[in-house]
């Protein structure tokens, strides 16, 4: 069993500039509302096996974790993807950057959730709260990369 939460936005910046942005997890609590930290632990930045740690923001509680990043490609499109674990519970997240006819950047975000404890966590409410989170994360990466974008 398995849950899978996709989404995807359209940025109306290039794809450097939103990589600039996603690729620099130190940055991310400036445009996304739920990180309060993100930082690489371990290895060449974005290279496959190279470690990072983000603290996520839920409501009044924190949860941080420790990912491993799977799969990278420098592109276009751009792609990478970490795996990571929390409560008996695989997730596995993967965005593409993508250029668009017009110069924009479309992003997607993939995320596949298994393991014992997924049946307690979606009854605990796991879908809405994961796509809050991706939610989230791009409409804050598009206002970043777009505000960023005018000024140039």
């Amino acid at each position: 069993m398995s849950l899978i939460i996709e989404d995807a936005i359209e940025i109306d910046a290039p794809p450097e500039e939103v990589w600039r942005l996603f690729g620099d997890p130190a940055s991310w609590p400036q445009w996304n509302p739920t990180c309060r930290r993100a930082v690489f632990v371990f290895g060449e930045p974005w290279t496959s096996g190279s470690r990072f740690t983000m603290t996520m923001h839920l409501g009044p509680l924190s949860m941080t974790a420790e990912v491993k990043v799977t799969e990278t490609a420098v592109g276009p499109p751009r792609l990478v993807a970490w795996r990571g674990g929390r409560l008996g519970v695989q997730s596995d997240h993967r965005w593409l950057l993508t250029p668009t006819e017009t110069g924009g950047t479309l992003v997607s975000s993939q995320e596949t959730f298994t393991g014992a404890t997924l049946p307690l966590l979606r009854l605990g409410g796991l879908r809405p709260l994961v796509a809050y989170l991706s939610r989230t994360w791009l409409r804050g990466l598009k206002e970043a990369a777009e505000r960023f974008e005018t000024r140039s």
